[in-house]
C-alpha cells in the first residue's frame, strides 16, 4: 500500500490509486480537495500521464 502524502498545494491527505504495469506499480495521487493530480513510477519519483501511457501502449511480441 502506498504511503500516505499531502498535497503540495494545499497540505491535505492525497488519494492513491496503484496500478500494475509488467510487475512495477505506478501511484497515481489525487487531491480530493483542490483537484492536484500526480503520477509516481516504482520508485516513489514523479512522472508524466504521458509516460504511463506509452507504458501501456507497448505491444509486446
Amino acid at each position: 500500500m502506498p504511503a500516505i502524502k499531502k498535497c503540495p498545494k494545499c497540505n491535505r491527505s492525497m488519494v492513491a490509486l496503484t496500478l500494475t504495469i509488467d510487475d512495477a506499480d505506478r501511484v497515481l495521487r489525487s487531491c480530493s480537495y483542490c483537484d492536484v493530480r500526480m503520477w509516481e513510477d516504482h520508485d516513489g519519483e514523479r512522472t508524466s500521464l504521458a509516460g504511463v501511457l506509452e507504458e501501456l501502449t507497448v505491444t509486446k511480441d
